[in-house]
Parts: structure tokens; sequence; C-alpha cells
């Protein structure tokens, strides 16, 4: 099973109801990512000063033409990049998270289901150096749970030493005298790939419906806290804003609270378990031979 982003993204939509006041379709395609005007099957509703969302494209809204359904855009805002847009792409009108934001939440969520969810992560690109005790941790590993030894005598097998320790948070130090040449081998644990718009779930992340349920909760979770810390302070200068009423926002931010327990308890029926763990002897000593 394969889980898309785009569909982790629609999820969190619906979670949070955030598919914008409304929405309508390209009725022309959008040929050029420079292009400042968009034709729209509809633009009833529509309004300058306001945003728009197509495809992972959010606009500004600068003027409309309701008699040509036409909408002249600033292109690429919210942090989001101009890109083409096929004829019939929805368009979303004032979404409060464009999917980028979504997206990025998401990603986020992936990175902070670490160290209890996590991608098994094997490295064979050190080997031993003369005088050389320190070595660097391998990119994308997080926790160093196993440090092996080539043995050539036994066909290339590797075996497992204890004679190790962390140096820093980002490097080992292994005591002892091995051959130089002999391969190292580091067995450890690390966060996932983050995903991209157009691409998947990590294949190593478990597509179980309590590990995905993790994610859709803790990325609305996210949402919620940062709508409602917005209008706390947009409410604290210039009273009840005409967006909620007066029991909304705190009624925004028990939801946040409620979406982030259940994803927390999610996360630990998802939690894998570590890996076998071969302790290192930090207080023991094997010093090379001079």
């Amino acid at each position: 099973m394969t889980t898309s982003a785009a569909s982790l993204v629609e999820r969190v939509r619906d979670l949070t109801n955030s598919y914008g006041d409304l929405s309508t379709e390209l009725a022309v395609e959008v040929s050029s990512s420079s292009a400042t005007t968009f034709t729209l099957e509809s633009s009833e509703g529509f309004k300058a000063k306001n945003w728009a969302e197509v495809d992972w494209e959010s606009v500004e809204i600068t003027d409309v033409n309701t008699s040509t359904e036409v909408i002249t855009v600033r292109r690429g805002s919210r942090g989001t990049t101009a890109a083409t847009h096929a004829q019939g792409a929805v368009v979303r009108f004032n979404p409060p998270y464009t999917g980028k934001r979504i997206l990025d939440a998401l990603n986020t969520a992936l990175s902070s289901a670490y160290p209890q969810l996590y991608t098994l992560v094997t490295d064979e690109n050190l080997s031993v150096v003369a005088d050389q005790y320190v070595y660097d941790l391998p990119a994308g590993m997080d926790s160093l749970y196993r440090v092996e030894i080539e043995n050539v005598d036994l066909g290339g097998e590797y075996f497992i030493i204890r004679t190790w320790d962390m140096y820093d948070s980002d490097s080992l130090r292994i005591y002892g005298d091995y051959p130089e040449g002999r391969a190292i081998r580091l067995v450890g644990t690390g966060r996932f790939t983050a995903m991209t718009t157009t691409g998947n779930l990590d294949s190593d992340y478990p597509e179980t419906e309590v590990a995905l349920s993790y994610l859709v909760y803790k990325a609305s979770a996210m949402l919620l806290k940062e709508r409602q810390a917005q209008l706390g302070v947009r409410d604290a200068f210039v009273g009840m804003t005409d967006t909620f009423s007066s029991t909304q926002p705190f009624a925004s931010g028990l939801s946040a609270r409620e979406m982030d327990t259940l994803a927390e308890d999610m996360l630990r029926q998802a939690r894998m378990q570590p890996p076998d763990y071969f302790v290192p002897l930090p207080t023991r000593r094997y010093l090379a031979r001079d």
C-alpha cells in the first residue's frame, strides 16, 4: 500500500474543514507560471484582496471581472510556487490553510513521530583507518544501536563489538585495535523522509490506519493551534472579530487539544519496538597498541 501526500492533505482538509468559503474550477488551462489572469467556471463570490488556491499554488486576488469570469492574481503567494494548472483544476476561495501549509504540518508530525516510529538505517561506508578512533555518523542516522566490524577470515561477515561509545551527538569513538581497511557497519534508526507535493509517504512508515491517523490528527492539531493563536492576538487589540463568535475561539482551542491527545494516543498504539541494542561499554577502555 502506498499513501500519497495529496491523500493525507485531503484528510486534514476534511478534519479541519479547510476547503474554503466556496470553490469552482478553471475554465481555461493556465499554461504559464507567469500568467496573471485565471478564467473560472464561475467567479461569483470571489473578491479582491482575498486568496485563492489551485493545486498547490496560492494566489492573491487583485481584481475580479464577473462579466468575463476572470480573476487577476498575484502568483505564488503565501509561500507557494507559481506553476501551470490544467483546465478543470479545483479553485478554492479563502481556504484557512494552503495545501503546502498542511503538507508542512504533516511533515512536522512525521518527524515528531521519532523515536516511537523510525526507519532502520544500515551503513557500510566506513572502514577502519590506522590511528583513527572517532568516526562520523552517516547522514540520516539519529541514534546508533549497533557497531560491527568486518571479519574477512569468515568470508566478509561482520561481528558485533561493544568497544565503542558516542563521542558526541554526531560521531562515535571505537576502542581497540582492528586491521586497517576492515569495513565498519553501523546499524541505527532515523527519521522518515519528508513528503513532497507530488510524492508518497516514506515506504518504511507503517501504513496502518492508527499510524496514518496519528499524522492526520497531529497535523490538524498544530494547524488549529496556530489559527487560535492568530485570532487571540487579533482579538486582544480589536475586540471580538467577525470571524468567530465569543465561544468559537475557545472551542477551536479545545478541538486542537483534543486532537493532540488523540494523536499521542495513536502514536503510543503504533509504537515500533526498537531494534536489537548492543550497549557499548564506555567505562571500559580498549586501547590500541602503540
